[in-house]
């Protein structure tokens, strides 16, 4: 388990499920959804929250 220091803690699988909800309102088709969703968290996690 980590102390201190800088994290995420989370913010990455909440914006992509932000983004998967959105996804589905807008279109109210579930693969597109889903993957659009999942697309989005593995762009925020390799590109943005780089480790």
């Amino acid at each position: 388990m980590r102390t201190g220091g800088t994290g995420s803690h989370g913010v990455p699988e909440a914006l992509g499920i932000l983004m998967t909800v959105a996804l589905h309102l807008w279109q109210r088709q579930m693969l597109l959804s889903i993957a659009g969703g999942t697309v989005f968290y593995m762009l925020l996690v390799q590109l943005v929250f780089v480790k």
